[in-house]
């Protein structure tokens, strides 16, 4: 069993590279995270949110992530499924919260953006991917004020939700770039 789920994982490398090993286990795994977030989110928006705008959102998601996941293990195409997995979870929480106006507490899901983001890019790109992410999101969020949350959305909760992504971002940041100097390098992008 354990052996299967490291084949899985690893996507038939070896392990004789250990940094192509770390960058398709950890695609892997943002994948099949984001594939099972959105699965289950299908059905808690058709059943329990009755936002069929949202459960489809989640839909087309979770269709580019299967397919994204089989060309990753079928083409060992770690960059391409970065980019792919990147840009899809990009549009699927910028549009998701646009539609869901920060009601019922929905804007908590955009914080997994540059967790995921920034380790799959490296810490120079995925910065950069994350703080277009952030300007786009905090202008929704901005001129939201007095209007998201059934109007309860004020300035005091924008600047939180600023505050909050942009420590959790920079902390993020710091992580992965100590990680990389310790490693030795870049093991996102750089060289794949």
């Amino acid at each position: 069993m354990r052996q299967t789920i490291f084949r899985f994982f690893s996507g038939g490398l070896d392990g004789s590279d250990s940094v192509s090993l770390r960058r398709m286990i950890t695609a892997n795994a943002f994948l099949l995270i984001t594939g099972m977030m959105c699965f289950i989110a299908i059905f808690l928006n058709i059943f329990l949110s009755y936002s069929m705008v949202v459960a489809l959102l989640d839909a087309i998601a979770f269709v580019i992530t299967i397919i994204t996941l089989i060309d990753l293990h079928k083409n060992q195409a770690i960059q391409r499924a970065n980019i792919v997995g990147v840009g899809n979870l990009f549009f699927l929480l910028t549009m998701f919260a646009y539609v869901s106006q920060a009601n019922e507490f929905s804007l908590i899901w955009t914080i997994f953006f540059p967790i995921f983001t920034i380790p799959l890019l490296g810490h120079k790109k995925g910065l950069i991917v994350s703080t277009i992410y952030y300007f786009i999101l905090f202008t929704f969020a901005y001129h939201g004020i007095g209007i998201w949350d059934d109007g309860s959305w004020s300035q005091k909760s924008f600047i939180r939700f600023f505050l909050s992504s942009t420590v959790l971002t920079y902390l993020v940041y710091s992580l992965t770039l100590r990680s990389e100097n310790y490693q030795g390098t870049e093991y996102a992008f750089d060289g794949a």
